[in-house]
């Protein structure tokens, strides 16, 4: 199966009930799940809901809502039902009228998981509700590496970089300090998290080798990879953990580790939580060919963390699944027999014991456009 980037969409991959679905190979962590007391968001989500790829545009679908937007070329869903599409900027879409806003976000990309809030990026970084109103913008510290100069104070110069998700009215975003990547010196580079309430500003996690945030699809829970040993590094193949933040002071309040079957060779596509289960769904690139340049990507399975240690869901390595409801649920099957440019995927709707196929695509690679669906749901069954 080939895949150009992993998903991106709300959430990914997972299954029935462990018990029901089987699984396999365990693992462990250091620590029991951390409990936030933050309480998650329902997912207002009619099944199917869901945005997929065309040479023209998106096909976005909500309930018995399916609408065409041309055009456009990526989305992301909400916790109540209504879509971001990127078409000349980021705009609100209500798939029930099939209204764009007229008013577009100020983003030139799709905001990270967005909950109880929009955040986005920009001089600083802007927050909306969901309704798209602005209601923050947050100054950040330092200065863009962008801006230095040979007479910068190295110590000044910063970059702010990754998701920007918002838990419990505290927000977080990563950045990076030191001399401009011209002038490298290891001993004047610092990296870690920006802590934002209100008017307060704390640096958290500093130089502890967080590599990404990750909020779950319920808004109630922050978690993070880390690379185990090493700094982060680009393009580095380093063994990298699973740990969880505490909203309230952004350190470390879980360490979950990965499954015995981990190598560093696999990447993180996602990581989710529902309820006190912690779930992971990993690919590795594999070179088939030493004179192909582009690896395909083979499905390491979803992982679930639950205190106990790690289990994969029994057939996790060749369905993704998207949980809309107890009885609700898209899937992504794999097909290695789809062309380059298409996702390698066959998508359909599962309700109960029935299926109906999805046309379109998650990502599509045509004509020199690049255009990307999302589907809206949980990573786990709602419990």
């Amino acid at each position: 199966m080939r895949r150009t980037r992993p998903f991106i969409p709300l959430s990914i991959a997972t299954a029935v009930g462990l018990a029901l679905l089987g699984c396999s190979a365990s693992g462990s962590g250091e620590d029991g799940v951390f409990e936030t007391g933050v309480e998650p968001v329902p997912l207002d989500i009619e099944a199917p809901t869901y945005a997929v790829a065309t040479p023209r545009g998106l096909t976005v679908r909500a309930g018995q809502h399916q609408r065409f937007v041309p055009n456009a070329v990526d989305a992301a869903w909400l916790p109540n039902g209504t879509a971001l599409v990127r078409r000349d900027g980021v705009r609100l879409y209500d798939p029930a009228t099939g209204r764009l806003a007229g008013t577009a976000i100020a983003a030139h990309e799709l905001p990270s998981r967005a909950v109880t809030r929009i955040t986005t990026w920009g001089d600083g970084i802007t927050a909306y509700d969901l309704s798209g109103r602005k209601v923050a913008t947050y100054d950040l510290p330092g200065i863009s590496s962008d801006e230095a100069s040979e007479d910068t104070d190295p110590t000044k110069v910063r970059d702010y970089h990754g998701a920007i998700p918002t838990i419990d009215g505290a927000t977080f975003v990563r950045w990076t300090s030191g001399i401009s990547w011209a002038d490298w010196d290891e001993e004047q580079y610092d990296y870690g998290v920006l802590r934002i309430e209100g008017d307060e500003r704390e640096e958290v996690l500093v130089n502890e080798r967080i590599i990404g945030l990750y909020l779950s699809a319920d808004g109630a829970a922050l978690l993070a990879l880390r690379n185990r040993k090493t700094d982060p590094c680009g393009g580095c193949n380093v063994t990298q953990e699973i740990v969880e933040l505490d909203p309230e002071t952004g350190q470390i309040a879980g360490r979950y580790g990965m499954p015995d079957a981990y190598t560093k060779n696999w990447d993180v596509d996602a990581i989710d939580k529902v309820g006190d289960r912690v779930a992971v769904r990993f690919h590795e690139p594999v070179w088939e060919d030493e004179d192909d340049p582009s690896p395909t990507d083979a499905q390491r399975g979803t992982w679930v963390y639950d205190g106990d240690g790690w289990t994969m869901v029994k057939g996790s390595d060749t369905e993704l699944t998207w949980w809309q409801g107890p009885d609700d649920r898209i899937v992504a099957r794999v097909d290695d027999s789809e062309p380059t440019t298409e996702d390698g995927f066959d998508l359909f709707w599962v309700h109960g014991d029935r299926e109906t196929p999805i046309e379109g695509e998650l990502d599509l690679f045509k004509r020199r456009t690049s255009r990307y669906g999302a589907v809206a749901g949980q990573l786990l069954r709602p419990e």
